[in-house]
């Protein structure tokens, strides 16, 4: 046994000296170097996207509040007021009559 390990350790010896394990060693280094960088720039661009996306949630949520205080105002939501993504219609000319209680919606409807 201890003759098979003095052989090993020679021979790691004399690959060491040739340079053909510290030149490997350095491939696997470099490799494993740009992989952590790829997983840095992965995550950091999936972190911006989810600020964008929060961001984006909130000025949405702040467009329909600021909709419905006018609508509960005067009774209509304007095409312009309302969120980007809910402006599908464009042939409404002033808006959308707006009710809070049934009742005021067919109120409204029989009303002239």
């Amino acid at each position: 046994m201890e003759s098979i390990l003095g052989n090993f350790e020679a021979h790691a010896y004399a690959v060491k000296d040739s340079g053909i394990g510290l030149a490997a060693y350095d491939f696997l280094e470099n490799k494993r170097r740009r992989m952590d960088e790829g997983i840095q720039r992965a995550k950091e661009a999936v972190d911006e996207g989810i600020g964008i996306a929060r961001q984006a949630a909130e000025s949405f949520e702040q467009t329909i509040t600021s909709a419905l205080a006018k609508a509960k105002e005067s009774g209509l939501i304007t095409y312009h007021d309302l969120p980007s993504p809910w402006r599908v219609n464009e042939h409404i000319l002033k808006g959308y009559r707006f009710h809070e209680r049934k009742i005021d919606c067919v109120r409204s409807a029989l009303t002239l």
